[in-house]
């Protein structure tokens, strides 16, 4: 009795935190959910499970023919949700855990259950706690601290990689792996199927989707981690905001190829490159024997070499304002609206 006493006085003070409905209901573990169509059901434990589709840090999603429910959750649902969508490897390890109703704990263990925290070792949420784990496979990867290995995702077979703010990822560190999709904690933030990092003096790009056939960089970005698109070996097109190290050529250690951005080796299945901005310097292609196609329309000539298509073999279309560009083979000139001028290989 007392037990049942304690349980209607906290479902009570629930439902007042809770208003309005969806809320838990009476002490045989039924819970009451709230339907799209206006309808509202108690349903047992049995029922929830069988038709929960996903949960929010506010409340449970579920779903049965083709109608959306809800269901209200507790306070250290919602706080124990929080903690493990953005808490900090410290403060994971540092929490209690105690007791969720049934439906609650199961949103949480099918929510997290599959995602390792990275920190030199895999974390993983077993429920009831959190703490190091000997499992590597996981549906997502959290990277919270410092740099992760190639093998490792790979390994992992995870789809998405999720950084936090300590972490810091090198583009090569998704060769070869099944990332399909970035989470992002600022300073990061992901766009464009590539992931940026803010910072002080500009913002980077450091990674991209290595599954990609088709990468449009439009973001207006300042500079780009050397091998950053190392792990993208299946491009095919990429439009990027200016080639090499940064926008402006003017730093100490500015690196102007193309080859700079993946880690020295471009991909042979890379046929056309458009290019928006910054400068193109001597070399600036070297190494893109396969690249059939360049546009460079809006870059003014003046910010173009003569050499910047050095060892460009297989170069078909060259879209620029520079006349007369270092290219090898025969080419047919044609000048076009925007002012710049279209080079065409011709074929003998």
């Amino acid at each position: 009795m007392r037990f049942l006493a304690f349980f209607a006085a906290f479902s009570l003070v629930g439902l007042l935190l809770f208003l309005p409905f969806p809320k838990r209901v009476g002490a045989n573990g039924n819970y009451e959910v709230e339907w799209e169509n206006g309808a509202r059901t108690s349903e047992t434990y049995a029922s929830v499970s069988a038709c929960l589709e996903d949960c929010t840090e506010e409340e449970l999603l579920l779903g049965r023919e083709g109608v959306s429910g809800r269901m209200a959750v507790s306070a250290e649902y919602s706080k124990r949700f929080a903690l493990l969508a953005g808490g900090s490897l410290a403060e994971l390890l540092a929490a209690s855990y105690p007791a969720l109703s049934p439906s609650e704990s199961l949103a949480l263990w099918r929510k997290f259950a599959q995602v390792g925290y990275y920190s030199e070792e895999f974390f993983a949420y077993g429920g009831s706690g959190f703490s190091r784990t000997e499992r590597t496979h996981f549906s997502e990867v959290v990277l919270m601290t410092g740099n992760i290995s190639a093998s490792v995702l790979q390994r992992s077979g995870a789809e998405k990689l999720t950084l936090r703010a300590e972490a810091q990822l090198k583009g090569s560190a998704l060769f070869g792996t099944r990332i399909k999709e970035f989470g992002a904690f600022a300073p990061y933030y992901a766009k464009e199927d590539a992931l940026f990092l803010s910072t002080p003096g500009g913002t980077r790009l450091v990674a991209a989707l290595p599954l990609a056939e088709e990468l449009c960089i439009t973001e207006d970005i300042h500079f780009c981690d050397e091998g950053a698109l190392s792990s993208c070996m299946a491009l095919k097109t990429l439009t990027l905001p200016f080639v090499g190290s940064s926008v402006s050529p003017d730093g100490s250690d500015y690196d102007g190829r193309l080859q700079y951005m993946f880690g020295e080796n471009v991909p042979e299945s890379l046929k056309r490159v458009k290019v928006t901005g910054g400068a193109l310097k001597t070399f600036a292609f070297e190494g893109c024997r396969a690249i059939e196609e360049i546009d460079l329309c809006g870059i003014a000539w003046t910010a173009i070499s003569r050499d910047a298509f050095v060892g460009c073999y297989g170069l078909e279309k060259l879209h620029t304002s520079l006349k007369n560009p270092n290219i090898e083979g025969n080419f047919k000139v044609t000048s076009l609206p925007c002012g710049c001028f279209l080079y065409e290989r011709e074929v003998l």
